[in-house]
């Protein structure tokens, strides 16, 4: 799972949702610089992460984060409070379908 965020607002909550992503078992990973949000996500691309958390300021604006399945299957907007049970849900799902 790649965390990609926007202003300093997104880089405090991408850190702390990777602490609790991490805490849970869960490969999590934040870019530290100040790249787009479209850099972020083609780094999610070629990293081969499952899905993106995505924390744009919009999204922060409404206490949300927007989970972005990147094999193409869509993007919902999840509360900033579900987002690790919501990330570890689709985790085991897919872990369930490949297996």
């Amino acid at each position: 799972v790649l965390i990609a965020y926007q202003g300093e607002a997104g880089k405090r909550e991408a850190v702390k949702l990777a602490t609790a992503l991490r805490k849970d078992g869960v490969r999590a990973v934040t870019s530290f610089d100040s790249r787009s949000l479209k850099a972020q996500l083609k780094q999610a691309d070629r990293e081969g992460a499952a899905y993106t958390v995505i924390l744009g300021e919009r999204e922060l604006a409404e206490g949300k984060a927007a989970l972005k399945d990147m094999r193409g299957e869509g993007q919902e907007d999840v509360a900033l409070g579900e987002v690790v049970a919501r990330v570890k849900g689709r985790l085991a799902h897919l872990t369930a379908a490949s297996g």
